[in-house]
């Protein structure tokens, strides 16, 4: 997967007619190679990503036969136009597709064949869209996850609609949105799917960076009658179920509908979950379906909240939350083991950062088939300095990111550096009116004092205050004062001012 454009005719908050080529050729499939976009805060780099979570999610629910029309047109996002290249034929050679929505909400497919787009003909779109696309933002940004949350709303209530249908029909796989949101409920996931299923090797980043040598524990609550609402399961998510109380060492009936599933983690609890299930993603995606029935909980009016047609205008509600005691599932009282030294720790006691690098790596380990596309909101804002600047060069020793594409949002020259330019596009606001442009030097491998000056317009690396208090002492006349001083600040290339003055006294014999 490698994105090549993007326009939208029309305006999406402060995107107004945009349009932009993202890479230079040729393009490199075999190498990472993130779309960086980088601007000051509100200029409108994170509205791309909102766009792009928008259509594809879009297009994602249109490969789906159990949304309506109705439904579509309710979520349809503003006529654009997209290019990128897909692995489909799992050789070298990436088909060029292009998908158009028009103005009267009609999608066209093609595929460029000797330089000339030909119209697709097929019933089946998936086939052309991304595997699967995977959002994340380390903040609280609706409007990022509101279109993933929508198509998993769908996908819950097609669940209980066929949950209550005949015994024959209760059989049918519901298909499953490709799209998902990596939100904070979803880290244990994560972190559980990967500790079941991969080998020490590949899950050394966590040892190296957080100290995590294993899970040791966890248990997972399923509540079939939240808020004295039965909730009927379909075959699918009863069989899986019974795949994990047959991995448990205990379960335990606290009432009717509600059962607690105890599990540790070692060699006999490996391989009976191998049993059951194939690998780390279908496990992962088991699991996750039954989180999904947690809208469930909800009104019928809390559910259609995703559907309502003014949530692209003025102010974004905060979509419906649901309690714990609510939940149809939950996992809880999850146990990490940590090196240096060796103990057991609560999952909650670990930092923000910690949590953040388990959910953008360990997505990434989790997800490895080709032609996934991420689009991650400012993945690293709770990272110090050295992973920030490892971030790029982690997320390629992973090993399983050839033929996926990433568009990354950031503040960070951490990133940009290790961006080539050709890749990053600088967002700026004037007059309301957002300027994305290509950037006029090389950023890979670019200082960060460097880019910081030309992306942030940030000529000094030290912060303001003590800049202005440095150079107010620099005009001093006292010498005692200037060699006090010299001593309160730390080193940096603007403390010259006040070498510069006090050799500049003592010369006059001040």
């Amino acid at each position: 997967m490698r994105l090549l454009t993007f326009s939208i005719t029309g305006e999406y908050r402060s995107l107004n007619d945009f349009s932009w080529d993202f890479r230079g050729y040729p393009i490199d499939i075999q190498q990472m190679e993130p779309i960086c976009l980088v601007g000051l805060n509100g200029s409108g780099k994170s509205n791309l990503i909102e766009v792009l979570s928008e259509v594809f999610c879009y297009l994602d629910l249109c490969s789906l036969g159990y949304v309506s029309e109705t439904q579509l047109k309710k979520v349809c996002p503003p006529p654009f136009s997209v290019e990128y290249l897909l692995n489909i034929s799992n050789g070298d050679n990436l088909t060029h597709i292009k998908v158009d929505l028009s103005n009267k909400n009609t999608i066209s497919f093609y595929k460029k064949v000797d330089d000339v787009f030909e119209p697709i003909e097929t019933d089946n779109w998936r086939e052309y869209l991304p595997s699967r696309v995977v959002g994340y933002s380390s903040g609280h940004n609706e409007t990022v996850s509101m279109p993933y949350l929508r198509n998993q709303s769908l996908y819950s209530i097609e669940v209980a609609k066929q949950a209550r249908a005949t015994v024959e029909e209760k059989k049918k796989l519901i298909q499953h949105t490709s799209s998902i949101y990596m939100d904070y409920d979803s880290n244990a996931s994560i972190l559980i799917a990967n500790y079941f299923f991969l080998e020490k090797k590949e899950l050394s980043i966590f040892d190296e960076f957080l100290r995590i040598s294993s899970v040791s524990s966890f248990s997972i609550s399923i509540n079939l009658k939240p808020r004295n609402t039965v909730v009927e399961l379909t075959e699918e998510l009863e069989e899986t179920i019974q795949k994990l109380e047959s991995c448990a060492i205990n379960t335990h009936q606290t009432e009717t509908h509600q059962r607690v599933l105890s599990f540790v983690i070692n060699d006999a609890s490996k391989s009976a979950f191998s049993k059951y299930f194939d690998d780390a993603r279908t496990f992962y995606l088991a699991i996750y379906k039954l989180s999904l029935l947690n809208s469930l909980s909800l009104t019928k009016r809390e559910r259609e909240f995703y559907l309502r047609s003014n949530l692209k205008r003025g102010l974004l509600e905060r979509a419906p939350t649901i309690a714990k005691k609510d939940k149809v599932f939950s996992i809880d009282e999850l146990r990490l083991v940590i090196a240096r030294p060796e103990k057991e720790v609560d999952y909650s006691g670990i930092s923000d950062g910690e949590h953040q690098f388990i959910h953008v790596f360990g997505t990434l380990l989790l997800f490895s088939e080709e032609n996934c596309l991420y689009l991650l909101d400012e993945p690293e804002s709770h990272f110090n300095p050295l992973w920030r600047a490892e971030f790029i060069k982690i997320m390629n020793g992973i090993g399983t990111t050839r033929y996926q594409d990433f568009v990354v949002s950031t503040h960070s020259p951490f990133l940009v550096s290790a961006a080539h330019s050709d890749n990053v596009l600088k967002f700026s606001r004037a007059d309301e009116v957002v300027h994305p442009k290509a950037l006029d030097f090389q950023s890979y491998g670019s200082s960060f004092e460097y880019l910081l000056a030309k992306l942030f317009d940030l000529r000094t690396p030290i912060s303001s205050q003590a800049l202005d208090e440095l150079k107010q002492v620099a005009m001093s006349d006292d010498i005692d004062e200037l060699k006090l001083a010299i001593s309160k600040f730390g080193e940096s290339l603007e403390k010259r001012y006040l070498y510069q003055r006090l050799a500049e006294l003592e010369s006059r014999g001040n």
